[in-house]
């Protein structure tokens, strides 16, 4: 004869494993490693770009977290992730527009 499990049987609404106050803290050394990147490596793209891009991971990461929990997003990093997409885009979109094939920029 088994015994009855505790845990609920059948899909299970869990809230996400990471706090959305370890995503903030995230959020804040990914926009330090961006200033960092951007003050030293003017002329190394690629490094930048990166470092934009972990930037954009930590806010997506951060504002999901809020919108799983039912909490507002704020209208400050709305627009914050709304203008790193679309910055990102361009840039990539440049870069690799004047890329000749098999060259690095």
């Amino acid at each position: 004869m088994s015994t009855p499990s505790a845990r609920p049987v059948g899909p299970r609404r869990s809230r996400p494993a990471i706090a959305p106050t370890d995503l903030w803290l995230d959020l804040i050394e990914a926009r330090a490693e961006f200033h960092r990147c951007r003050s030293v490596t003017a002329n190394k793209p690629l490094a930048l770009t990166r470092a934009q891009s972990g930037l954009l991971a930590a806010l997506e990461a951060y504002v999901t977290s809020l919108g799983q929990r039912g909490m507002p997003v704020p209208y400050e990093l709305r627009d914050e992730l709304r203008l790193w997409r679309g910055s990102l885009q361009a840039d990539l979109a440049t870069r690799y527009a004047h890329t000749p094939p098999g060259g690095s920029s």
